[in-house]
């Protein structure tokens, strides 16, 4: 019996037959143990190799596969650790300089609200770069640590540009406190940060404190985000369960 779950099944049943060398997301999914959008955005992002294959009559009717070969040499660039290991002194003013000349540290406040019925606001720690190899440099520099992704084009007939990014509050923390002392500029901006990180993991799911909240209004001015707006009472509003379990 012919299992349908399987990628043959799969392609069998939309007229596209391939070699048993090529596998679909699904299959590489499996193999490095993520999602299979996590495959997609891999080969979308040219971090891994993959061959289109188009079916049935709609235009986005597709589906990638990749070969075999390619995935048992790939190593996912994506890989988040949330623990920053020790860094000696070079590595340290290393990752300093390249912070203060191709990145940047901030707050960045997010309007959605979390399961607790407050909203989001997540120390950032970014490097950006049209040259993707040194991205991968940099990555491998700061232990493996964070994520690194292509960031998308707002105006055409730009190069592609490569981010590497830290949003975790204990690894923003981690990371900040060990090149705090070798940073050039932008001293003023790790500083609330790191106090932000501080506080925010003595709150763990509750709802941001005053404190909190005029920490990001600072590091937004010191961005020179301009004139958004932002609705700041969102930030500590209790979630209604929470106020009808205290009545």
């Amino acid at each position: 019996m012919t299992d349908k779950r399987s990628g043959n099944y799969f392609l069998a049943a939309r007229g596209i037959f391939r070699d048993a060398n090529y596998l679909t997301t699904k299959e590489a999914a499996d193999v490095l143990n993520v999602c299979p959008n996590t495959i997609s955005d891999y080969v979308k992002n040219g971090l891994l190799r993959g061959v289109k294959k188009t079916y049935g009559r709609g235009p986005k009717t597709h589906i990638w596969l990749v070969k075999r070969e390619d995935l048992e040499r790939f190593h996912p660039p994506h890989v988040f650790n949330r623990h920053v290991p020790q860094l000696n002194n070079d590595v340290r003013r290393a990752i300093a300089w390249t912070i203060s000349a191709e990145g940047t540290i901030t707050i960045n406040p997010k309007h959605q609200k979390n399961p607790h019925g407050y909203a989001l606001a997540l120390p950032v720690v970014v490097v950006s770069n049209t040259e993707k190899d040194f991205i991968l440099r940099f990555w491998e520099m700061v232990g493996k640590v964070g994520r690194v992704t292509k960031a998308y084009k707002h105006k055409t007939g730009l190069r592609p540009c490569w981010q590497w990014f830290l949003h975790s509050t204990r690894g923003c923390l981690c990371l900040l406190e060990q090149i705090y002392d070798f940073l050039p500029i932008k001293k003023k901006q790790a500083e609330l940060v790191m106090k932000f990180c501080r506080l925010r993991l003595n709150h763990k799911s509750k709802p941001y404190t005053d404190e909190e909240i005029d920490l990001i209004k600072e590091i937004r001015t010191l961005q020179h985000r301009g004139k958004q707006t932002f609705d700041w009472s969102i930030y500590n509003q209790v979630d209604r369960r929470e106020k009808n379990d205290h009545n």
